[in-house]
């Protein structure tokens, strides 16, 4: 452990990874001394405490003692990584520290929302979906939802570009994502650019089982939600959906041959780093349509800022106890137009009109 005493406004656990790094990076100017970033490695944690002007903590999340210690006195936790299980959230709401959690796979969010009466036994608050998908998206679909007046369907659509880079863990969601989840028919979708003078791209968007669908389903009661992935540019989306090729099959399940997709896509960085979500909602009825879309640069930036946003509005107190999404958190209501402003936005937002999905 390498934190002196002091007060803390939040400890980023998992500081070292992708979007760790981001989220620190974008508290640091606000915190200084107030933020924790928190990682294995001495070295790299000492290297990268002195580089924001904060203080570090060497920490593996599974060390539920040495998490404790860590997270003393913070008022928020970011979990900027996924640990494959409840545990660190757990030690975290049970000693009464808020927890922002960026795991995105359906079972983790499960796992975490079970997590809801401990949360409110201690007085704390667990913020999930905090993303682009999930995240943006469910912000997205509320929006759409709202705008007809209670939505009967709701279509989600995510463009990623495969010339960002994202850590291996987020690798390793993609592929086990695609492999895992369930077979169904494509459509075409219009995603908007990153920059107005950008052209509309119309692609074709696969299923993908991204984890916002549930908690739609679940949050604003909407029977029938839908999501899918375009990957671009177009011949990396077509190999990357061709491995659902091997979904089902003895070595699809294969860990070894998993880790072997895992390592091969994480050194291919081809095309443009933009990306774009969109949310369309139809009334009961089919006649009434709203949509509702969000496009940038680098999708892990615009995951950094929702993440930083969020712990920020934690740490500042008022948020209601329990286990909440981050469409029905305060912090949530009025995010899209919020990171869409000011001098470097960290995406467009815009209401669409014409129906897609």
């Amino acid at each position: 452990m390498i934190v002196e005493d002091g007060p803390v406004d939040v400890v980023v656990l998992g500081a070292l990874g992708a979007v760790g790094r981001r989220v620190s990076g974008r508290l640091a100017p606000l915190l200084g001394r107030r933020l924790v970033v928190a990682g294995r490695g001495a070295e790299r944690v000492r290297a990268r405490a002195g580089e924001l002007g904060a203080r570090g903590a060497v920490v593996d999340v599974r060390d539920t003692a040495a998490l404790l210690r860590a997270a003393a006195g913070a008022r928020v936790a970011v979990l900027a990584l996924e640990t494959g299980d409840d545990a660190a959230a757990r030690a975290l709401l049970g000693a009464g520290v808020h927890v922002v959690d960026v795991g995105a796979t359906p079972a983790h969010l499960a796992r975490l929302e079970a997590l809801d009466p401990l949360a409110r036994r201690t007085g704390a608050t667990a913020a999930l979906s905090v993303g682009l998908a999930p995240g943006a998206t469910n912000l997205l679909a509320r929006a759409a939802h709202e705008a007809v007046g209670g939505a009967g369907r709701v279509a989600i659509t995510v463009l990623l570009g495969a010339g960002e880079r994202h850590g291996r863990e987020g690798v390793r969601w993609t592929v086990d994502t695609l492999l895992d989840g369930a077979p169904g028919p494509a459509r075409r979708a219009a995603l908007p650019p990153a920059s107005p003078s950008g052209r509309v791209r119309v692609r074709t968007a696969r299923p993908f089982a991204f984890a916002d669908a549930p908690a739609v389903r679940a949050g604003l009661g909407v029977p029938d939600v839908t999501t899918r992935l375009v990957l671009e540019p177009a011949a990396a989306g077509a190999a990357l959906f061709a491995l659902g090729r091997l979904r089902g099959t003895r070595a699809g399940a294969s860990p070894r041959v998993r880790s072997a997709l895992v390592r091969a896509l994480s050194q291919v960085h081809v095309g443009t780093r933009e990306y774009a979500a969109r949310a369309d909602a139809w009334s009961p009825d089919g006649r009434a349509h709203a949509a509702f879309a969000v496009a940038g640069v680098e999708q892990t930036r615009a995951t950094a800022e929702v993440v930083a946003r969020t712990a920020l509005a934690l740490a500042a107190g008022g948020a209601p106890a329990g286990v909440h999404h981050l469409d029905r958190l305060p912090v949530g209501e009025g995010l899209l137009a919020e990171l869409a402003g000011g001098p470097d936005p960290a995406w467009r937002f815009l209401r669409l009109e014409e129906p897609r999905g």
